[in-house]
């Protein structure tokens, strides 16, 4: 049984590394932002401020802009592409990882529940919407919430603190991280750095660290997503009950163990806890926003398990090998085929033979710069999103798409669209390319695989 459940964690490791090796190279997106996120790290590459005033050319996404910055060496070694931000992302999965075996081999003193913790945060990268590996902040916030609750945990407060700050630099969500760690350690050294290193730049320097627009597009824009009324928890529900359904038991064991004897992970479990809440307060969010949840509930069940086989070695390795195969999914959905480099020329090819103006929404501006209209549909959609809003021919949008582009490359029908119904009276369908350009589909999340199928041609003037 002890193999059997060494065997399935690194059979988990050494699959999600051969199905991300797919990804690195793959030359349209994985996920449908990753486009937009590469404008934000061309600005920040060349110095232009990231948070300007919306255009059609870019609207900011609203996130904070660590991983913009945090990309650049990475950039400096293998240029400005997808591809490096790719590996800038992996980088963090992997020092994630990292930090999933030395917390558990600091709380089990044993080297193989290490390993089983870092098997199923590998075997966990689909419930996890499969965002880790692309080019966005998620993994770097993830790694540098465990690395610095690790070192508070080890008493390295200050370290810490820092490490726990930059993960709201990365991603406003972790704060909640910053605010765990305070809650646990009680101190004035524990609040003095993140409140030195974030609050006081964010508040009081972002605007001309980052653009006039910063607190716009990092804070107004976000919180108006909120909706109590709206919150729902079926996503969260169906992942529970899925695919770490036979995590749940040793956790709440092990938290039901531990009561009365607080540690900064439960914490940090709690953090986790409260970023999955705000998820469910916004229907806009993908599945990323649950990774914390998930990565700390593999935690809490490794140590449980570890516990578990002091007098019961067989049922926690039962239970450990069922959480592996809950958690497995079919390799062929998550890695890309090879045949997408010449697809992707032949769409880029086909995008200028269609003559004046062309906008792709759901793929925004792709690194050739083949569109005249750069702003993509996630940005646009979260500017005029939230309860209470009209969204359909919203202001904001009205404005961005004067004068019309000639053509809008679409995955689903025009007509039903949230952010682009209105356009259906100008725009008749000008070709249905159907399955020509779907290996430039991306890697499966919450909202399905987008690729290039519906053309619109404008015909009112």
């Amino acid at each position: 049984m002890r193999w059997a459940g060494a065997a399935a964690a690194v059979g988990s490791i050494f699959l999600l590394l051969f199905q991300i090796s797919t990804h690195v190279r793959f030359p349209a997106v994985i996920e449908m932002m990753e486009a937009t996120v590469l404008q934000h790290v061309e600005r920040a590459a060349s110095g232009q401020p990231i948070y300007t005033e919306p255009s059609r050319e870019f609207v900011a996404l609203a996130y904070n802009p660590g991983f913009y910055y945090a990309s650049l060496p990475v950039t400096w070694l293998f240029g400005v592409s997808l591809a490096a931000l790719r590996l800038q992302a992996i980088l963090a999965l992997l020092c994630t990882g990292v930090m999933m075996f030395l917390v558990v081999r600091d709380q089990t003193r044993d080297r193989s529940w290490a390993l089983a913790a870092v098997g199923l945060f590998a075997a966990g990268y689909k419930a996890m919407d499969a965002y880790l590996d692309s080019a966005h902040s998620d993994s770097s916030m993830l790694f540098c919430g465990l690395a610095g609750s690790w070192l508070v945990a080890r008493r390295k407060v200050i370290a810490g603190m820092i490490m726990l700050t930059c993960a709201f630099w990365f991603k406003q969500q972790g704060v909640w991280f910053v605010i765990g760690a305070i809650v646990f350690e009680r101190s004035l050294a524990a609040a003095a750095v993140p409140v030195l290193l974030g609050a006081i730049p964010y508040v009081f320097a972002g605007k001309a660290l980052f653009g006039s627009h910063f607190h716009y597009h990092t804070w107004e824009v976000p919180r108006a997503w909120i909706d109590p009324a709206g919150a729902s928890p079926a996503e969260l529900l169906r992942i529970l009950a899925g695919a770490c359904l036979p995590l749940l038991v040793p956790a709440v064991w092990r938290l039901w163990r531990t009561i009365g004897r607080p540690s900064i992970w439960h914490a940090q479990l709690a953090a986790a806890a409260m970023i999955a809440l705000a998820g469910m307060l916004d229907s806009g969010s993908s599945n990323n926003v649950y990774a914390p949840l998930v990565t700390l509930l593999i935690l809490f069940a490794v140590f449980g398990l570890a516990s578990m086989a002091r007098f019961d070695f067989a049922l926690s390795t039962a239970v450990l090998i069922l959480s592996f195969l809950a958690m497995a999914n079919n390799p062929r959905d998550l890695t890309l085929p090879n045949e997408a480099d010449s697809n992707y020329a032949e769409f880029l090819t086909y995008s200028k033979s269609l003559g004046g103006t062309v906008w792709s929404p759901k793929f925004g501006q792709l690194p050739e710069k083949p569109f005249a209209y750069g702003a993509h549909w996630v940005a646009v959609y979260d500017l005029i999103r939230g309860p209470g809003r009209d969204e359909r021919a919203h202001p904001i949008t009205q404005r961005l798409l004067t004068p019309r582009p000639d053509f809008i490359i679409m995955h689903n029908e025009l007509e039903p669209d949230p952010v682009l119904g209105f356009l259906a009276g100008e725009y008749r369908l000008h070709e249905d390319l159907g399955e020509r350009f779907r290996p430039l589909g991306n890697v499966p999340h919450r909202f399905g695989i987008v690729w290039p199928r519906l053309v619109y041609k404008r015909t009112v003037r």
